[in-house]
């Protein structure tokens, strides 16, 4: 799931004054498409008064803006009761897409945009994962964003202050252990972390076990669990990553005000410590990007980031990365407009033009140099398309019942690491409560998702 804040964008779209054909004619008086999103704040603005205000102008098409008030898919699924649906919804989860799509409340989008030649085979994977077993293969989302994950952010300045111009990243799992500790014992806190997200708190806990079990174990293991393959509780592997990520935080002083701050500090907060003026409040943060929504810290100066540091060492090749995808409830001849111009390379050209973003285009047309002037999203840019293999959020996969479970699941972990750590029957009885409610949510048996190329 991406979830940050998309922000200010450049004066100026001249870029993409053409979009794809299909888009550009001008479309009868009073046409509107209803489009819902749980978008909100900056992210919100930029998607509705940049990308939809820029179709308007070019189509003539209206667009409503339908800003969630609980649980995404439990607005949609009470939509759907009533008939009161929206044309388009924008959804984090490929494991929700699938269960709209096996209850044929998704419309077919392989006419509307043809071709998925510029979305490479991770995208293509998601798109045949949510197809219903035995029914004919069709298209039904479009990614629209996308952002990287795997990521160590820091503030550049603070971390050179505290310990010597000379310091460089850590590789590997065991370094960042002793950077941790280093931090520590010069009385500061290392890490920042929140995991509050209502209605979806405990979310940034799952991209501490995805991200260790990706990078402890293997993209074959990773993939199996995604797909509802693997046994929680009898899985070595996804014991150590939760022990690991137990380790890090039960340990006084690793976090800004202990956990039960990190329980109840909102996500999009977390961050804000590493930029307390004089002291920072942390020196390290486990997140997608950082808000720079103001535009007052300098990137590659004030912010950066590291890849999540692998096992051996090794320069990383595997990634996690989320998205939202775009699918269509209702159709109508401006919805059919308003998904070809979010495809199109005119209107994934728009997200490049937003300064000090986190969004990212998942079209591999948009090339890296596509991007502001900012050294930063640059290299986020040439991770995501450069040949590595991309993984795509476990739990966004996951059908919501068990996303849902999992996420509570890390809310209890926090709340009392030590029960889960210094007694290992606890935390097997954490994973056997989830394996219950996954032999639950896979009826048909697993899922096809697999990890690919941008």
């Amino acid at each position: 799931m991406i979830r940050h804040g998309v922000h200010r964008l450049l004066s100026g779209l001249t870029a993409v004054a053409l979009v794809a054909a299909g888009t550009t004619a001008c479309s009868p008086p009073g046409e509107t498409v209803v489009v819902l999103s749980s978008w909100s704040g900056a992210e919100r603005d930029a998607f509705e008064n940049h990308v939809l205000a820029e179709f308007t102008r070019q189509t003539g098409v209206k667009v409503e803006f339908r800003q969630a008030t609980r649980a995404l898919d439990q607005e949609l699924r009470k939509d759907l009761e009533t008939g009161t649906q929206p044309n388009i919804a924008i959804l984090p989860s490929g494991g929700q897409l699938e269960t709209f799509a096996a209850q044929d409340a998704l419309q077919p989008l392989d006419e509307t945009l043809g071709d998925a030649g510029r979305f490479g085979p991770l995208w293509q994977s998601i798109e045949e994962g949510i197809q219903p077993p035995g029914s004919p293969a069709h298209r039904y989302a479009l990614p629209v964003v996308v952002s990287l994950k795997s990521t160590i952010w820091y503030n550049p300045a603070a971390i050179r202050q505290l310990l010597g111009q000379a310091w460089q990243p850590p590789t590997t799992w065991a370094g960042l252990e002793d950077l941790t500790a280093v931090i520590a014992a010069k009385g500061a806190t290392p890490w920042c972390m929140g995991l509050e997200s209502t209605p979806v708190s405990g979310w940034p806990g799952t991209d501490w076990v995805e991200d260790l079990l990706l990078h402890q174990a293997s993209t074959t293991g990773y993939e199996k669990w995604a797909n509802g393959d693997l046994s929680w509780q009898d899985s070595p592997d996804l014991a150590r990553a939760l022990s690991t990520w137990g380790d890090l935080v039960s340990r006084d002083g690793n976090i800004t005000g202990g956990t039960e701050n990190a329980l109840l500090t909102n996500f999009a907060d977390a961050g804000k410590p590493l930029f307390t003026p004089g002291k920072p409040g942390c020196y390290l943060h486990h997140t997608s990007y950082i808000d720079n929504s103001g535009g007052s810290l300098r990137p590659g100066t004030d912010y950066d980031f590291f890849p999540f540091p692998t096992a051996d060492g090794k320069q990383p090749t595997t990634y996690e990365v989320a998205g939202d995808f775009a699918a269509m409830f209702k159709r109508s001849d401006a919805a059919d407009k308003l998904m070809r111009f979010l495809a199109s390379d005119a209107g994934q050209a728009i997200w490049p033009a937003i300064r000090n973003a986190a969004a990212f285009s998942p079209d591999r047309a948009v090339r890296p140099e596509g991007y502001p002037d900012d050294p930063v999203r640059r290299k986020v840019a040439r991770i995501l398309t450069e040949p590595k293999t991309l993984c795509f959020d476990a739990s966004d996969l996951m059908p919501s019942g068990l996303s849902q479970a999992f996420n509570q699941a890390m809310l209890s972990y926090l709340s009392d690491p030590h029960r889960y750590r210094d007694d290992p029957a606890n935390l097997t009885a954490l994973l056997a409560n989830l394996d219950k409610v996954r032999a639950a949510v896979y009826p048909d048996g697993p899922k096809k998702f697999r990890c690919g190329q941008f």
